[in-house]
């Protein structure tokens, strides 16, 4: 009794889960096409890409909703009930259903609105949320003159992705626009090169 009590648990939790995955790929997607980048690319872990679609609980009250919905939907599916229209009795797990797939296209929608406009907020230095890169070493000469090149006179180069052997960097728009335009510049890393990083001074 008590093991089909834990695994109806955990199926309910992965169901859950598989919902939030789909939002926080689908808000990856919008939020690094942006910047006209393929997140498969650059090496998204998949836990980055689950936490995001929880995060979006924050970004939009709807998103809250839809959680509820969700969660609320598979709670029920373990009852079974019956809802009369027009004096003809229907599975209650039908509405489910509807609900179900609405919360889906609705969430993957506010999903993608979401990572679109993120993404256009952390183009901005008085916006960002990324972090600024504020020095670069490398032994290897046309890998340091081209960033210490970004790095002259003060200018600000945002961090948009790091891994082991990679960074993605860009510089911001100096004009404000509705869906800017951004070079994003790819840099492979040796083991010997190294950078130091902040977060961004507002100006």
């Amino acid at each position: 009794m008590e093991t089909d009590f834990l695994r109806i648990t955990r199926d309910q939790i992965l169901f859950v889960g598989t919902f939030f995955a789909i939002f926080g790929l689908v808000m990856t997607d919008s939020y690094y096409t942006q910047f006209g980048i393929k997140y498969q690319f650059i090496g998204i872990d998949y836990t980055h890409i689950l936490y995001r679609g929880f995060t979006l609980i924050y970004f939009n009250i709807y998103f809250a909703l839809i959680f509820l919905i969700i969660v609320f939907s598979v709670l029920l599916s373990r009852i079974n009930f019956n809802i009369v229209v027009r004096r003809r009795a229907i599975s209650g797990k039908i509405l489910l259903y509807i609900f179900l797939m609405t919360s889906l296209v609705g969430g993957s929608y506010l999903a993608f609105v979401a990572g679109s406009d993120k993404a256009v907020s952390d183009m901005y230095v008085d916006s960002t949320s990324l972090r600024q890169i504020t020095e670069f070493y490398s032994k290897d000469g046309a890998k340091a003159k081209f960033i210490s090149g970004m790095l002259d006179n003060n200018s600000i180069v945002l961090l948009l992705h790091s891994s082991v052997s990679e960074l993605v960097i860009f510089q911001p728009p100096s004009l404000r626009a509705s869906r800017p335009r951004i070079d994003v510049h790819h840099v492979r890393l040796a083991s010997d090169d190294y950078f130091s990083d902040r977060v961004p001074v507002f100006r």
